[in-house]
């Protein structure tokens, strides 16, 4: 198995097609209803938070959670990787691939 994780693989692939991944933190406001929800959750458990990130390469956007930043990173890096490949294949069939299979994959 390769050690290569989703956002190494993604940042490759932007670097080789000179595009920059762009990662955006989303904060995600609580309703009122969540306010009381979160509070009583909090006195239980403190470290659970969900982290949100919003991915944007050349126009196409993901988005991924997670229980950590590099989690939700990852996640949004593997979604973007599963629809380069979609995209890859309705709009380049017959062509040379965008993203080259690995060992990961």
């Amino acid at each position: 198995m390769s050690s290569l994780t989703p956002t190494v693989i993604l940042n490759s692939f932007a670097m080789a097609k000179k595009l920059s991944p762009i990662y955006t933190e989303v904060i995600q406001e609580p309703q009122e209803n969540e306010e009381e929800a979160s509070e009583e959750k909090s006195n239980s458990n403190k470290h659970e938070n969900t982290f949100h990130f919003k991915l944007v390469v050349q126009g196409i956007e993901t988005s991924g959670s997670g229980r950590t930043k590099q989690k939700a990173k990852h996640n949004a890096a593997e979604l973007m990787i599963t629809k380069l490949k979609e995209l890859h294949l309705r709009n380049y069939s017959g062509r040379k691939p965008l993203i080259r299979k690995t060992k990961c994959w």
